[in-house]
């Protein structure tokens, strides 16, 4: 039998999370409009790993609003950062034009951002509007 030794450094794994990453912070959002709407619309957030045109390693995590009863999905932003949590360059979905894009520094300036597009026009249409299409459809539903 071959005698193979464990390497690996004790210290790998940190002792707690850091609820400052951007994943978090999504994640913590998305409950927050599900507690909001009373799940009548909800967020998920979608996260993928890729590599920036230099080869580096980069994370992408884009948060989409759901409407559960209906399936529908818009996206409405996405956040991009490196290996190391912050910067974050927050991508705009829901500008009329075309994307917009914030570097941000820290997460004071993403909450700042989330803020902004979460009370934009746009956001509150599509939040309104899935809201409405669901409950005429449980109406609907109990109707037949």
């Amino acid at each position: 039998m071959i005698n193979v030794q464990d390497v690996w450094p004790e210290n790998l794994v940190p002792d707690s999370i850091d609820h400052s990453a951007p994943i978090v912070v999504l994640r913590a959002q998305a409950s927050f409009l599900a507690t909001k709407t009373k799940g009548i619309v909800t967020a998920v957030v979608d996260s993928l790993q890729g590599k920036t045109q230099r080869g580096e390693v980069s994370f992408e995590h884009t948060l989409s609003l759901v409407a559960p009863l209906l399936g529908y999905r818009t996206p409405l932003l996405r956040v991009t950062h490196g290996m190391g949590d912050y910067p974050v360059d927050v991508y705009d979905m829901a500008s009329a034009s075309s994307w917009t894009t914030k570097s941000v520094a820290n997460q004071e300036g993403l909450l700042e951002e989330l803020r902004r597009i979460f009370s934009s026009v746009y956001c509150r249409q599509v939040v309104s509007n899935y809201v409405t299409q669901s409950m005429a459809s449980e109406s609907d539903a109990s109707a037949a």
